[in-house]
């Protein structure tokens, strides 16, 4: 399967399809300020926002009582299409193995956040900056096995829920020769050939059009 590209803050979709292109409104985590007045003033359609998985696994309370969740799930009730990006941030500590009892846990949570946030998203990403938020020792090797077993977690809670496209991200800097790691190209070939797997989210953290172009080419 050809790759298909999430460009943030630059968003490829058009059906999410790379047809055309739309200029979408990112939010990260800021998602208390994605409010629809000022959306409409400046005739956006998408907008995007990441989830912080580990907060609100630390308070559990929180999923159903924040705020700033619910006003970015209740986006789509004022004709807005929405992208949440799941960020495990994993900056300071190991990335845990899949058949650990840690991993079972983080699993366990992840359906509850599904069963949050399904149905209120049109596009969910598995990560937000995995590359940059975990530790080098990683990248090659736990990393690959978490976000792939939880884009396959994402997809079998899918299969018995309505069909919101599943993306890995985001990649960053691929234009830099030290950025490709061993795991990058690890996940970009889990990508392009998981049939099931909608296609990749790259993030533009660039100064050059020239920059942006050779990350796209790698």
């Amino acid at each position: 399967m050809n790759l298909r590209i999430l460009l943030i803050a630059f968003l490829t979709a058009g059906s999410l399809t790379v047809s055309a292109q739309e200029v979408g409104v990112n939010f990260n985590e800021s998602l208390q300020h994605s409010m629809p007045e000022d959306l409409n003033r400046v005739k956006t359609t998408w907008v995007r926002g990441f989830f912080k998985f580990f907060p609100f696994y630390n308070d559990q309370n929180k999923l159903n009582e924040d705020p700033d969740l619910e006003n970015f799930l209740d986006l789509q009730n004022h004709g807005f299409k929405t992208i949440l990006s799941i960020k495990f941030n994993f900056h300071n500590d190991p990335i845990p193995g899949v058949n650990s009892q840690e991993m079972a846990n983080y699993k366990d949570f992840m359906l509850r956040v599904l069963n949050r946030v399904w149905g209120q998203i049109d596009v969910i990403v598995v990560g937000n900056e995995p590359f940059i938020e975990s530790m080098s020792e990683d990248r090659n090797t736990t990393l690959v096995d978490f976000y792939q077993e939880m884009c396959r977690l994402v997809n079998g809670y899918r299969q018995t829920h309505s069909d919101v496209p599943i993306y890995f991200g985001a990649f960053n800097r691929l234009d830099l020769p030290h950025r490709r790691y061993e795991g990058v190209d690890k996940m970009l070939e889990f990508v392009k050939n998981t049939a099931w797997m909608d296609g990749v989210d790259l993030h533009i953290h660039h100064k050059t059009q020239d920059q942006m172009r050779a990350m796209i080419d790698y």
